[in-house]
């Protein structure tokens, strides 16, 4: 009997995806990427379609240089594309308006604290939008209770 092979996997955006960003801290672009593909282009438009960012990599991740300034409450687009064996992905994801950065760095002083703190702080970056904070709070809150998530899980 033959077997079929099942296709590789699309090239997909895994983040930023429909979240907001602090556009404060380093923002890393992940992709899964194609198997069979060894380059990459990455391409960061703002909400006018002007090229902010291009740059080709190897890796399935690239992490934004510090030079290149996110607009607060602006939404931007990216893209990925493989270099050999033209596919593409693509996201969008906007920066925080002021404000929500503001009570961000106001309500991080919880990130510190107790147990309830944390899952309090983690629960307000869900609430916010800002999900890829989040889900950094939530997996570092699994390190100190494991099982926490799937708690959460229960809840939702």
């Amino acid at each position: 009997m033959r077997s079929i092979k099942a296709p590789p996997p699309p090239l997909r955006a895994l983040g930023p995806v429909d979240t907001m960003v602090l556009s404060t801290k380093p923002v890393e672009f992940r992709w899964r990427g194609s198997i069979g593909s060894g380059l990459y282009n990455l391409v960061l438009r703002n909400h006018l379609g002007e090229t902010l960012y291009n740059q080709t990599t190897a890796n399935v991740s690239l992490v934004l240089p510090t030079h290149i300034k996110l607009q607060p409450g602006n939404t931007y687009r990216w893209q990925v594309s493989t270099i050999d064996a033209g596919e593409s992905a693509s996201a969008e994801f906007s920066a925080a308006p002021a404000e929500v950065e503001a009570l961000h760095y106001r309500m991080a002083r919880l990130k510190t604290g107790s147990i309830s703190d944390r899952v309090l702080y983690a629960l307000y970056l869900d609430r916010m939008e800002l999900h890829e904070e989040a889900r950094e709070a939530w997996d570092h809150l699994e390190t100190l209770r494991p099982g926490i998530q799937s708690e959460r899980g229960m809840q939702q």
